[in-house]
This record gives structure tokens, sequence and C-alpha cells, in this order.
């Protein structure tokens, strides 16, 4: 086969792979919708921890119950000029269990963030699975992950403990902003005009090259 017809149809060949990537939905990619997960305020159970806490968790006596809506970001002051007690005149060796329900009208994605202050741990679970992982990092950290839903109900659980460490600020975040996300299919018009420009130049070289060809003979 002459070899610029055959770089002639490769060019064309590339022409017609740039329109299918740039027209047809092709590829997955994670949008938010307009629907928002409704969500309980936490129920919190607090702790005394005597012992220090290992990867299982902590064992503790229980002081109490306080709440605190779905969304939170608290923090508390160990020592300086203000300091504020985290809950039952405990500034180290306490940690709560806090439990809220949410429910999500439809199938998808949603983003949660957790984060705790040096000297502390956290944890996320949704469903009874650990999706967030903050328990012995003996830092200040952060952690966002996006978890897969059902619609309908289910159960959230936030771990948190301080029990020692330099930190001056304790600290215990949650946060996520209640989008349901759900997949959906999308063209890249970007990358298929990039690939027809490459297969345009293609076939315009073929029959550059046929020319100088033939005018040389």
């Amino acid at each position: 086969m002459d070899k610029f017809k055959a770089l002639f149809e490769i060019g064309i060949a590339v022409v017609l792979v740039g329109v299918i990537i740039a027209v047809i939905p092709f590829r997955e990619e994670v949008v938010p919708t307009e629907h928002l997960v409704q969500a309980s305020d936490w129920v919190v159970s607090w702790y005394s921890i005597p012992t220090a806490p290992t990867d299982e968790g902590f064992e503790g006596f229980l002081l109490g119950y306080s709440t605190a809506p779905f969304l939170f970001s608290k923090s508390w002051q160990r020592s300086g000029m203000v300091k504020e007690e985290i809950f039952g005149g405990f500034y180290d060796q306490v940690g709560f269990i806090a439990r809220a329900d949410v429910y999500v009208p439809l199938d998808g994605f949603v983003s949660f963030e957790i984060g705790s202050g040096g000297g502390c741990g956290s944890r996320l679970y949704v469903d009874g699975d650990l999706i967030i992982d903050l328990w012995m990092v003996g830092r200040a950290a952060s952690e966002s992950a996006i978890v897969e839903l059902k619609a309908g109900s289910h159960k959230l659980e936030f771990w948190w403990y301080v029990w020692s460490g330099e930190s001056q600020t304790l600290y215990a975040v949650f946060e996520t902003d209640q989008k349901i996300m759900v997949l959906e299919k999308k063209s890249d018009p970007f990358v298929g005009l990039g690939i027809i420009c490459v297969g345009i130049a293609l076939t315009m070289l073929s029959k550059l090259k046929r020319v100088n060809k033939s005018t040389k003979i």
C-alpha cells in the first residue's frame, strides 16, 4: 500500500476517534445535584478514659450526654489565658461517641470530612463501616471521604478522644455540604478536539508529501 495513502487513512481514523470522544458520552463523572442529605442532630455520649486508647477504640466510664448540631467545629483551650473544660471538668483523658441519623432521598454519593487536634483522635463510621480513620495519628489532622449511599436512612457514628499532647488547642470537626452527588456520563469535547486536530494534521501531511514526491518526479 502507498505509504501516503496509509498516512491519510490513519489521519481519517484519528479524526473519527476525536469526533466520537467529543460527542458521545463515554466517561462517568461524579456531579452534585440539588438534593440534600437530611440529618438529625448528634446525640453525644461522653466518657472518662482512664487508659490510653488502642486501635480497637477506648474503654471508659460514661460521664453523661449532650447534643451537637449536625455540622460542627468545636475547639477547647487547654491552657493559656483561656482554659475551657471539655465535659464534666475534664481537659485530658476524655472522649465521646456521637450518633446521628441521615436520610438520603436518592441513590448517590456524599462527601464527609472529620478533623481532630494534637493529642486527639477521631473516626467516622457509616452504617457500622469505618470510613475515615484518624484514631492513632497523634497530631492535628483532617480527612474527607466520598461515601456511596443508597436511598433511605443511614446511621453515622463519630468517635473522638483527647489523651495527652503538646497542642494547646483541642478540637473536633465534622463537615459536609450535604449535597448528594450522582454518576453522570459525559463526553470530552476538549480532548476530542485535540485528537481531531492531530488527525487533520496527519491527512494534510500525507497530501503534502504526496505533492512533493510528484514534483520531484
